[in-house]
């Protein structure tokens, strides 16, 4: 289910289903709140939402470390 409230005049859009974890996300206007996340809980609901937040904050030179200690 996703809740919306105005925060300094953008829209932040909740989305909490159980058997996920709580996403949110702050958009300009209200309809683009609501587009992202009707998305986000339809992916959701199919089984097909994969959380790209850690990917998102992963770093080129981080994947390069754990390689280039690992011997071949």
């Amino acid at each position: 289910m996703a809740t919306f409230r105005n925060r300094s005049g953008k829209w932040q859009a909740r989305v909490q289903i159980k058997g996920h974890a709580a996403l949110s996300k702050t958009l300009f206007n209200k309809i683009d709140a609501e587009r992202w996340a009707k998305q986000i809980e339809l992916e959701m609901q199919k089984g097909s939402y994969t959380n790209l937040v850690l990917a998102e904050r992963t770093t080129f030179a981080e994947r390069l470390r754990p390689s280039a200690l690992q011997k071949v």
